[in-house]
């Protein structure tokens, strides 16, 4: 194999300096783009890609950026690297990679804390396995000692740490997650902040089944939030109205179509007040 694959890898020495090229051989090495099976033969591999499953060689990948730049892509750099013919330490998965249920099973075991703590710094490395400097927390000490976090630089005040490469295999749905069970969207509909229905997806389906809120919920933790407030408004709000009521009656001795109006008005805005409270 040896001389033969660095004839073939040979083809692309002029090219490696060509702008975008450094850029693939960095994202090349990260442990998203471990290979599925190599063929160290006939130098080629399978490699999982957004498109499927692609088949690449040391001249040729099926992916898109091949197909349009016709020059090597990331995962014909990973390729080389994993044949010894780039000079470079590519990451791998210790564990095989974990699916994103088994990773989401696996950090559900923590306090809320020391959750949120992990997402955020899955988050600051969604789009980068590069370590992260982090300022020293309780939580962080817990995730590295638990093995979560790699550290790789310490100070006295910061660490440099990352998430382990397996829980990067199915990020999208790890991100989608704990981003929906942490951090919602939500809206105002004119009585409170309530989230915005979640997609009908296999995430969604985890989080009811974990027991987390139903479909499509109005954002409890807003509720919670701004019950006092809510609840002291409706306080008034009733006081004010059985006042005009009371306003009514007083008036329906010098005019009784003044005093109904006044009535009526009062009981209108009881019944609405009632009915915004049942739709929240």
């Amino acid at each position: 194999m040896g001389k033969d694959a660095e004839k073939l890898w040979n083809k692309w020495a002029a090219c490696h300096n060509l702008p975008g090229q450094s850029d693939r051989l960095l994202r090349g090495k990260s442990s998203k783009y471990s290979p599925v099976s190599i063929d160290k033969k006939n130098c080629s591999a399978k490699m999982q890609g957004r498109d499927g499953m692609y088949n690449v060689t040391l001249t040729k990948c099926d992916c898109m950026d091949f197909q349009k730049r016709q020059l090597p892509c990331k995962h014909m750099y990973r390729l080389a690297i994993e044949l010894g013919l780039v000079n470079e330490t590519a990451s791998s998965y210790i564990h095989g990679g974990y699916s994103w249920k088994q990773a989401v099973e696996i950090v559900e075991q923590f306090p809320e804390d020391v959750k949120k703590a992990f997402y955020e710094e899955f988050m600051a490395t969604n789009q980068d396995d590069e370590p992260i400097r982090k300022k020293k927390s309780n939580e962080l000490s817990v995730l590295i000692s638990d093995g979560l976090l790699v550290l790789s630089h310490e100070t006295a005040q910061f660490y440099t740490v990352r998430p382990i490469e397996d829980f990067f295999k199915e990020r999208k749905n790890i991100h989608y997650y704990f981003s929906r069970k942490f951090y919602p969207k939500t809206y105002y509909n004119g009585v409170q902040e309530v989230i915005e229905p979640f997609p009908d997806d296999e995430v969604t389906a985890f989080l009811v089944k974990r027991g987390f809120a139903p479909k499509c919920t109005s954002n409890a933790s807003s509720r919670v939030s701004n019950s006092s407030v809510n609840k002291h408004t409706s306080i008034l709000s009733l006081l004010f109205d059985v006042m005009l009521i009371l306003i009514g009656i007083m008036l329906c001795n010098v005019s009784v179509i003044i005093g109904l109006i006044v009535i009526i008005y009062a009981l209108y805005r009881m019944v609405k007040c009632l009915k915004l409270k049942k739709n929240v």
